[in-house]
């Protein structure tokens, strides 16, 4: 755990929170583990509240999540060929994360809206790649 926070500090890079995420998978053998799930969450709760969510535009959702910490984590989880939703918490779950919520973004439209975009397109990225696959 405490490995964990020194990966995820305030001046953490997006790299920093994807090692994270790789030391997370390695120490834990049982994803359903609840301290597992838990970390995560506390990972990618940390590098959502990286940035400003609610100054993002929705007309071009994708475009505008190019530039948070969120995305260039997923992002550089697609370019290692790691996979990505293994790696990603349930998107109810962290709906659901007490550190999101205590600032708000839980009731944030934006947020809401730009998340599920984030998620649906990484969902299509995931099953394409999987069917590329087995061609």
């Amino acid at each position: 755990e405490k490995i964990i926070e020194l990966y995820v500090e305030d001046s953490s890079s997006y790299n920093d929170f994807l090692c994270s995420l790789e030391f997370l998978n390695i120490a834990f053998e049982d994803s359903d583990d609840p301290q597992f799930k838990d970390l995560k969450i506390y990972i990618w709760s940390r590098a959502i509240l990286r940035n400003d969510w609610n100054r993002l535009g929705t007309d071009n959702p994708l475009e505008n999540l190019q530039s948070t910490i969120f995305f260039k984590i997923v992002e550089g989880a697609y370019l290692k060929g790691l996979n990505i939703m293994s790696l990603l918490p349930d998107i109810d779950d962290l709906f659901h994360s007490p550190y999101l919520i205590r600032e708000g973004l839980t009731h944030s439209t934006t947020f809401l809206f730009l998340m599920r975009a984030c998620y649906e397109q990484v969902e299509r990225i995931t099953n394409t790649s999987l069917s590329e696959d087995v061609k």
